[in-house]
This record gives C-alpha cells, structure tokens and sequence, in this order.
C-alpha cells in the first residue's frame, strides 16, 4: 500500500512524501535513449487518480498513460529530476541492516536493482519560463531497500567496503 501525503512545514516548501512507492521508467544513471538527453537523470513514481487530480489543479507535471487491458484504469505518474547541482538529494539505498548513501558516482546501481521498497521525498519546484508555469518535481530525499539474496544474508558479516589487499601491499 502506497501512503502519499505533503509534508507541511512553515520553514520549507511542501514536499510531497511518498512511502512504498512504485519507481518506473528508471534512468539514474542518465543514459541517452529515445525520450532521455545524456546526463539528465531521472525516474517517475507511480500514484492514484485523486492525487493525480489535486497535485495536477496545483500545476505538477502528470502524466497520463492508457490501461494495457481496457477494463483497467489509466495510469498516472509523476517525473521526477534527479540533480545534483544546487541541491543534492539524499540517497540511502538499504541491503539487509546495512545502509549505504549514494552519491552521483554511485547512484546508477539503482537502474537494475530489484527495489522492496522506495520511501521518497519531492521536492516541488514552481517555475514561470516564457509564459508557461508549472511545477517540476525533483528528488529530496529516497530510502530505497533492495532485494537479498539467500547469500547476501549468509556472507553480509564478511562483506567490507575496501578490498582486502591494500594498493600498497601488492608486489607489483
């Protein structure tokens, strides 16, 4: 079940609070495709209809995909930026009890990774270009848990950050 509310704080903009939510169109690593520039990162979150409805009155970019099956409902989902210029987002991906923060380098593992769960944070941001107004959404905060193996549990106590030999120690 997917939990959607805005985060209200009279210090902040009203972030939009995503728990469990339904990453798709995933590009953290900001490939060039079809419908991507290089470099641009970004993914998009599935939501209902009444919230599409009320963040869609506010001028968020939604978008509106038809049902596969003609008895389903549409689809809708938010695009979201992920950027690391002003104003990085932070990113903790979970595997296991370990926490991991990911940063511009690190953050394309996410592309391939089998996600349980995805608690976000977006941040809304207003803009009037040229006479058109809206409101793009960008990546604030993302805890994102990923799958384990049945050996990822057995060897987690063994697994370490560096190597085990050090650059230094080598003969060569």
């Amino acid at each position: 079940i997917t939990n959607i509310y805005i985060l209200e704080d009279k210090n902040m903009a009203q972030n939009l609070v995503i728990e469990n939510a339904r990453i798709i169109f995933r590009n953290f690593a900001g490939k060039e495709g079809k419908f991507n520039p290089a470099g641009r990162r970004n993914f998009s979150v599935i939501i209902d209809k009444d919230t599409a409805d009320a963040l869609s009155s506010e001028g968020w970019n939604i978008k509106q995909r038809p049902p596969r099956d003609p008895d389903d409902d549409p689809m809708f989902s938010i695009p979201v930026a992920v950027s690391f210029n002003n104003y990085p987002p932070k990113i903790v991906l979970i595997a296991g009890s370990k926490g991991t923060i990911l940063d511009e380098e690190d953050i394309f593992q996410l592309d391939d990774a089998e996600i349980e769960n995805a608690d976000l944070v977006i941040r809304p941001y207003t803009y009037d270009v040229n006479g058109k107004k809206g409101v793009k959404a960008y990546l604030k905060e993302a805890y994102i848990t990923i799958a384990q193996s049945q050996f990822d549990k057995k060897y987690a106590d063994f697994m370490t950050d560096k190597s085990p030999v050090e650059e230094e120690e080598l003969p060569f």
